[in-house]
């Protein structure tokens, strides 16, 4: 432990360990809540990951007074915090992004840490008691790995977070116009924070380590157009794109996305956009566009994000039982139930988790007799 202080009520600590997949040691920030140290409770654990530019200690630490105020205030249950590192060499930013020029993130965030946090700390291990959050760079990265690692993630927060790529051309006009200052007229990740952003986000999504001495494919070239073989490799990135590819997997998760209306980034477009994917197929999320800016009053903007996760914790986004998703548990799931277990087979990955009504990660007989149950109570 390097940096311990004590909060209004929880402690608040930046902590290290070593990880397989980046083969460095890398920190996190973590807040336990007021009483932790004295208890055998295990607590829910919300990830939260950072934004471009910034590491796991630097700019949000409001997030754990915010935390406390709420626990105080008896609004929230008190849970776990963890803030990792996402930042990465040379362009301050992984995406938390698999990349040949900055490590392997996504693995390091899903295998490492969370494997090193539930051996670590008393965390209740399951999907339904974990999230993730996180605002700009870190909002993207929540909502990429949320809908890739559903089973491991109940519920997803985004601030001000790139989520739509093809609104990532909004972003075009400003790139030009930095490199119109440049004295040699290129592309440079030091011509303006949008060529930085855009060098590193290529970093995460197109490297090209043959390509010295920035070492990545730019999507864009000096017309200012799109280069499709480029965009091709950023699309398997794109969260809407993902979340298109995950129609099954979308009711498992609860949702919470935000963005300030005259975010300077365009991001605004991102979030009006999503919320409008998860509106037109009816998935329950909670939705905000404020009057700011991307950095506007962010501390204050994680109590709707924190209270939203709280709420989630343990609750799933479905109901136990309800296999075809119609909102009721009938015979139909009963029958649907049965078949599975004879078969040993499920129709999608939806029907797998609402029919697991004891939490076991199966389905068997005690889930058909808990379903059975649960019909003689609503019919």
């Amino acid at each position: 432990m390097i940096l311990s202080e004590i909060s209004a009520q929880g402690t608040v600590e930046i902590n290290y360990f070593y990880s397989n997949v980046l083969q460095v040691d890398c920190g996190y920030t973590i807040h336990l809540p007021e009483g932790y140290d004295n208890s055998d409770e295990h607590y829910p654990v919300l990830y939260f990951l950072h934004g471009f530019g910034a590491n796991h200690y630097l700019v949000y630490g409001g997030i754990h007074d915010i935390v406390d105020s709420l626990i105080s205030l008896g609004q929230v249950d008190p849970f776990i915090i963890v803030r990792p590192d996402g930042s990465a060499s040379p362009y301050l930013g992984s995406f938390y992004t698999n990349s040949a020029l900055y490590g392997d993130f996504e693995d390091y965030i899903i295998y490492d840490l969370i494997n090193h946090i539930d051996n670590t700390y008393r965390t209740i291990d399951h999907r339904l008691y974990r999230g993730i959050s996180g605002h700009s760079m870190g909002g993207y990265g929540a909502t990429k790995l949320g809908i890739k690692y559903y089973d491991l993630f109940g519920s997803i927060s985004s601030h001000s977070g790139a989520l739509v790529f093809d609104n990532l051309t909004d972003l075009i006009p400003d790139l030009m116009y930095e490199t119109s200052w440049s004295p040699l007229g290129l592309f440079l990740p030091t011509n303006g924070l949008v060529s930085l952003f855009m060098f590193g986000a290529s970093g995460s999504f197109s490297p090209n380590l043959n390509l010295p001495p920035w070492y990545v494919d730019l999507p864009i070239d000096y017309n200012g157009q799109i280069i499709e073989s480029v965009w091709d490799l950023w699309l398997p990135h794109d969260p809407l794109q993902m979340a298109h590819d995950s129609i099954d997997v979308l009711p498992l998760l609860d949702y919470y996305l935000d963005c300030g209306d005259q975010d300077e980034y365009y991001f605004k477009e991102h979030a009006i956009n999503f919320h409008a994917f998860l509106d037109s197929f009816n998935f329950d999320h909670e939705y905000h566009i404020y009057s700011g800016y991307h950095w506007s009053d962010i501390d204050n903007r994680f109590a709707y994000s924190l209270i939203h996760h709280n709420d989630a914790f343990g609750v799933p986004n479905y109901i136990l039982g309800d296999l075809n998703g119609d909102g009721t548990v009938t015979p139909i799931d009963t029958m649907t139930e049965l078949q599975i277990i004879m078969n040993n087979t499920f129709y999608n990955i939806y029907n797998s988790y609402a029919g697991d009504m004891d939490y076991n990660d199966k389905v068997d007989i005690m889930d058909l007799l808990l379903i059975s149950d649960n019909l003689s109570l609503t019919n």
